[in-house]
């Protein structure tokens, strides 16, 4: 990513916004979006920096994405029906401008919440067909799987796909 240009990006399930902040220190304006008010309320109170900035309190099913340069969906998207997912992923892809990037991760088919409902997991065949029809070349991918925490501190066996992808 370049820091000789301001790049619009949207950060999608902005959570804390750890990523948010990120980007504004690099000079990007920053779309961030989240369904949760106290996600919302959390990242206002921790980006110093709000210049540049705007805030969402919204459902990524009711948002419309606009042309940008970099689009951010960082432990946001496996939280979607497949069906919303599938039709988010064609949106980030159509609004991302040429040579644009797309970074997230999502929950792999060996994740222990596979059997949750309204949530999204993918093989990597599965993965791999996305590809083919939202043409991208891939700068980063990761496979992990291991035994960590969820957020509430319980035990859970994590499968995810960490991926930066460029729009071609």
């Amino acid at each position: 990513m370049s820091n000789k240009r301001s790049l619009k990006a949207y950060d999608i399930g902005v959570g804390a916004g750890i990523d948010t902040e990120y980007l504004l220190s690099k000079g990007h304006e920053v779309t961030a979006i989240d369904k949760e008010d106290a996600s919302i309320k959390k990242a206002n109170f921790n980006i110093k920096n709000q210049k540049n900035l705007t805030l969402k309190q919204c459902d990524i099913k009711d948002f419309q994405l606009k042309n940008n340069d970099l689009t951010v969906a960082m432990a946001s998207l496996p939280f979607l029906s497949r069906e919303v997912f599938l039709r988010t992923w064609t949106n980030i892809y159509k609004a991302l401008n040429h040579q644009g990037l797309f970074v997230g991760s999502i929950f792999g088919d060996k994740d222990e919440w596979v059997s949750f409902k309204n949530m999204s997991f993918l093989s990597n065949k599965e993965f791999d067909t996305l590809l083919t029809k939202t043409p991208y070349d891939i700068d980063f991918f990761d496979e992990v799987m291991f035994n960590g925490f969820t957020q509430a501190r319980t035990k859970k066996f994590w499968h995810l796909y960490y991926f930066i992808l460029r729009k071609v």
